[in-house]
């Protein structure tokens, strides 16, 4: 190239997205491509998609359509990478062709060639492949704020859940190498964030595949030997192998943050026959006495689909007791979204939207006032935690979109006399609530021991 060309690069959907965007802004920037940050000005756009329920088809096809007006408007050339084309390649491309070229996930490392030929001839299009999805250790460009950032440690799936359509996206579970993970914290620490975030589909199986056995508690243990790293979160555990040594290995390392992020998806032992979930009510209520017994500090998160096939009143019911009765510290609730292909989606009969939705907000008034009610205790207690963003307007207040629940953003206020904004341990980013920090606060990206002295449904409050 004689002039060097410009790319901007938006991400939709999970952290692992995110992940699969900085590889290719690393590649990119080794190709003589510059990053810019406005869309407007950039030679190429590429967006990377999700598909996973139907409000992220629905954002992913609203954004395409968007940078398409853009691209009438500067002559742009537009990718689309990610879930959304690996799974409805031909639809979309016959549907949307006014994108360039189409990228599947076995692609990402080819994003240098695939932008190039785009910009020598714009009819290309269908570029992906139809091979199984294999794992990548590609480099990386590290976007997310100073103090955190996530490392996939697996790829794909082993579960059949009946509603999920990840395995026939994303392939069978392929694990990491551990030499990879640790180099690529290694850079992340060295880079001078704090905080590692361990993410997969499945984190609790990493190494079945290369070493026969699970090897999770092996890598935490290894990577908390880091020096300059201060949290070690784990993100998506499965319920079923979540067993008493992985459980252990959090309680006994101190860097390992006491946060369980579990998705259960529901409670009634027919609904969950009915998403093919290999384990029931009982089992599901023991493992969460022995994360307590273990970790009595523990801070469980989890999340449920409402709206199943199956999922009368009173199994539904049966749901907003057992939430009552355990008591998680968060809570993501979701519509069941039919997936084509899925065997849930061929189920005749199941709520209506509606009916779903009615549930879904029911059953967060439930979970809000449980939040709210665990966040009290915490006043007049020391807790670790992070500045993250120093709020310029103290004097009044404000909104802020901080808290996810039900899959969408929601709206927390600011107290006045508010002049940082960060997260303690026991909350994650993008995800989890807020600590609202008073007084002098620490500059961001600086750990601390913060005194809580209140609590709003979702959020803490310290002084300084």
């Amino acid at each position: 190239m004689n002039t060097a060309l410009k790319y901007h690069i938006i991400t939709l959907g999970c952290p692992k997205n995110v992940v699969d965007s900085e590889n290719m802004a690393a590649l990119l920037d080794r190709a003589g491509f510059i990053c810019t940050d406005i869309p407007e000005n950039t030679d190429v756009l590429i967006i990377n998609t999700c598909c996973f329920i139907l409000p992220a088809r629905e954002e992913a096809i609203n954004t395409i359509l968007e940078a398409a007006a853009l691209k009438e408007e500067t002559g742009c050339f537009l990718i689309v990478t990610g879930c959304f084309p690996q799974r409805n390649k031909d639809e979309l491309a016959d549907e949307i062709p006014e994108v360039d070229s189409w990228m599947g996930l076995e692609d990402l490392s080819e994003i240098v060639e695939i932008a190039k030929n785009t910009v020598k001839n714009k009819k290309i299009r269908h570029y992906y492949n139809n091979a199984p999805v294999k794992f990548q250790n590609l480099p990386r460009k590290l976007s997310t704020p100073e103090n955190y950032e996530y490392i996939k440690i697996a790829e794909g799936c082993l579960h059949n859940c009946s509603f999920c359509v990840i395995p026939g996206i994303r392939g069978k579970y392929r694990s990491l190498p551990m030499e990879n993970i640790l180099e690529n914290a290694q850079e992340i620490v060295k880079s001078g964030r704090k905080e590692i975030i361990l993410i997969a589909q499945d984190t609790t199986l990493y190494g079945i595949d290369l070493y026969s056995k699970k090897m999770l508690p092996d890598l935490l243990k290894r990577l908390c030997q880091l020096e300059g790293l201060n949290w070690l979160r784990l993100m998506y555990a499965y319920p079923s192998s979540l067993d008493d040594e992985m459980l252990k290995t959090i309680a006994q390392e101190d860097k390992i943050c006491q946060y369980i992020d579990i998705p259960l998806q529901h409670s009634h032992p027919q609904v969950l026959k009915n998403m093919d979930r290999p384990f029931d009510d009982k089992e599901t209520v023991g493992l969460i006495h022995r994360i307590r017994n273990i970790i009595p500090d523990a801070a469980i998160r989890t999340s449920f689909i409402v709206g199943h096939p199956g999922e009368t009143p009173p199994r539904f019911q049966h749901l907003l007791d057992f939430v009552e009765k355990m008591k998680f510290y968060n809570v993501g609730v979701f519509v069941f979204s039919p997936e084509d292909g899925t065997k849930s989606a061929a189920y005749k009969t199941r709520p209506s939207i509606k009916e779903a939705q009615g549930r879904m907000d029911e059953l967060m008034l439930v979970q809000r006032e449980i939040s709210h009610d665990l966040r009290r205790q915490m006043v007049g207690k020391t807790i670790t935690a992070v500045s993250e963003e120093i709020h310029q307007d103290s004097a009044t207040g404000g909104d802020v979109l901080i808290d996810v629940t039900g899959g969408e953003v929601g709206i927390s206020t600011i107290p006045p006399g508010t002049s940082a904004i960060g997260r303690t341990v026991f909350d994650a980013p993008d995800i989890d609530g807020a600590l609202f920090i008073k007084g002098n606060a620490p500059e961001p990206g600086t750990f601390f021991d913060a005194r809580i002295t209140g609590a709003a449904e979702y959020d803490l409050i310290c002084d300084m």
